[in-house]
């Protein structure tokens, strides 16, 4: 397990006030924060940031009403942080402090828009030579993101 000291200054990258353009939300799940843990693992860390999340968080449900939205409660953040960090633990990569705290972002390659650089990203997840296991996906994701440069 990554020593929780490292994994705060794995994670310390700039912090910006708002979503800056060319710039990209990463999804608030486990691939997307092992996406972005790849990019600083393969010293990229200036195309990884991050800004307060200001705004409740707002989820969906769906029963037999139908489906409307919710906002989660610390409860559900702390369940969403714990299921992020499990993942990423799973990976081998550090976990992330204060996950719930921000909105992660990505500035994709120039040569990339965020719909391509995302794409791609997704398309190592559904490689079936590969698996769908962290610990397998995090050094294929390494790789491709050093074919980026």
């Amino acid at each position: 397990m990554p020593d929780p000291i490292e994994a705060v200054g794995f994670w310390a990258v700039q912090e910006v006030p708002k979503l800056p353009e060319d710039w990209s939300t990463v999804p608030e799940n486990g691939w997307g924060l092992l996406v972005a843990a790849s990019l600083i693992a393969e010293g990229h860390s200036d195309r990884v940031a991050r800004t307060r999340h200001l705004e409740p968080r707002i989820g969906e449900i769906e029963d037999a009403a139908g489906k409307r939205p919710f906002t989660l409660t610390a409860e559900d953040e702390a369940s969403i942080a714990e299921d992020i960090n499990q993942y990423l633990q799973d990976a081998g990569a550090p976990e992330v402090p204060d996950v719930v705290t921000y909105d992660w972002l990505i500035r994709p390659p120039s040569h990339l828009s965020a719909s391509a650089f995302w794409s791609g990203a997704t398309a190592q997840f559904f490689d079936p030579a590969v698996g769908n296991h962290p610990s397998t996906l995090y050094p294929v994701l390494r790789r491709w993101v050093r074919t980026l440069s």
